[in-house]
């Protein structure tokens, strides 16, 4: 049995090694990453591509067609995680796995929640996208993306010291804390989708052919999935265009979803952490805690055992 080896800071410090399937996801990574947002930024700025946006101008369309989504977000994140993986490796927030395995849970929750969720609600209305690029950008931001990222994460948990050295350093402890951390962007990220729903937008932003009319210029981030405001018409595609449908309106029923996310969130999270913490525990940490455990138990018994007979000699 292979013994594990305490990594110190007394060690020579940490770097790259480039025929490790790590660092070769993360060239992967980075390079698909920029790809999915070039192929969403890029139609933004060219005026042949204007009928497929609500906005008439690069910053509204940015903001709202673009980071206004988490999976968005997300994606913009881990390319950012990618590149100082690369170029920046030996900076502290490497020295262990924490930011590495909250992209992990936030870029899950992104695939499982589209596959799950999303892609099934705009299948069964036909709002999917027909439109080649866009067909493109969601499969790279919601499927291989998220594929890429749980190779990277998993594949050589302790790099870059190699699968015979573990150190404790890489395991997850405290989760309450740690998951109070991951909920504060999500709870960040929710109000914004509750809040944009009631604000209306200026007129001047709209292109014209869109425009939805005096007092229903709202904004759903995910269309008839976030509506909650009656007064906000749900936007809709037809060939690709976007066009709002004024026969609809909001229902607070929709916000079901939320809680259906965070149910998703604190599932795939344990399930992510428990998924790290049995790679990279340490083996004579892994004894002890179970040794320790088993001790503990008996002493609980012993205690029990104790005050049951005291019980029933009075």
């Amino acid at each position: 049995m292979v013994q594990s080896t305490k990594i110190n800071k007394f060690q020579p410090r940490r770097c790259h090694n480039t025929k490790s399937p790590v660092f070769l996801l993360s060239v992967c990574g980075l390079l698909v990453g920029v790809a999915g947002i070039c192929m969403h930024i890029v139609p933004m700025l060219l005026d042949s591509f204007s009928e497929y946006y609500v906005f008439n101008n690069f910053l509204c369309n940015f903001w709202f067609h673009f980071l206004s989504f988490f999976t968005n977000q997300t994606n913009v994140l881990v390319t950012i995680y990618y590149f100082l993986f690369i170029f920046m490796f030996k900076t502290p927030i490497f020295d262990n796995r924490k930011l590495t395995i909250s992209i992990c849970i936030y870029i899950n929750l992104v695939g499982v929640t589209y596959w799950l969720i999303m892609f099934p609600t705009w299948l069964t209305g036909e709002q999917l996208n027909k439109i080649s690029y866009k067909i493109v950008a969601t499969l790279i931001f919601h499927l291989i993306s998220p594929i890429i990222f749980n190779f990277f994460c998993f594949v050589e948990p302790n790099y870059p010291y190699g699968k015979e050295v573990k150190t404790s350093r890489n395991v997850i402890f405290g989760i309450k804390k740690y998951s109070f951390c991951l909920l504060v962007y999500l709870a960040i990220y929710s109000f914004y989708v509750i809040a944009i729903n009631f604000i209306e937008l200026p007129e001047n932003i709209f292109r014209p052919e869109i425009d939805p009319g005096n007092d229903h210029r709202f904004w759903s981030v995910y269309g008839k999935i976030t509506n909650f405001n009656k007064n906000a018409y749900n936007l809709i595609e037809i060939d690709g265009k976007p066009e709002y449908d004024l026969s609809s309106e909001g229902s607070i029923f929709m916000l079901v979803m939320l809680f259906v996310m965070t149910f998703l969130f604190f599932f795939i999270e344990n399930l992510v952490i428990l998924f790290n913490n049995s790679l990279t525990l340490p083996h004579l940490m892994k004894v002890d805690l179970k040794r320790n455990k088993k001790e503990y138990k008996n002493k609980i018994q012993k205690i029990y055992d104790k005050y049951s007979k005291v019980d029933r000699i009075k």
